[in-house]
């Protein structure tokens, strides 16, 4: 079985928030949990017990972006990189000093 959870994550970088990033935050919020659960239910019949934490977050262009930060197995990875393209949700780019 295969432990899903999607969190969503403020940019810790953002000193205060306007009106405008509480509201995409409340709305990231509800999209996080329809991922988590339609993610449960495509993971439903994998018989490896694994944990997978996804973090999600708008990008500076208001994009959903998203990425794994557990250990899981590269199906697993694919799959969840596959659904959320679908979704129009791009991948976490890290930045680079």
């Amino acid at each position: 079985m295969i432990n899903v959870t999607v969190l969503a994550v403020v940019d810790p970088q953002l000193q205060t928030l306007t009106s405008v990033d509480k509201l995409m935050h409340k709305r990231l919020i509800g999209l996080v949990a329809d991922l988590q659960t339609h993610l449960t239910k495509v993971f439903i019949g994998e018989k490896a017990h694994e944990d997978l934490v996804i973090y999600t977050s708008y990008n500076i262009k208001y994009a959903i972006q998203w990425k794994i930060v557990s250990d899981v197995s590269a199906h697993i990875h694919v799959e969840v990189a596959k659904r959320c393209r679908n979704l129009g949700y791009i991948e976490w780019e890290e930045e680079t000093l």
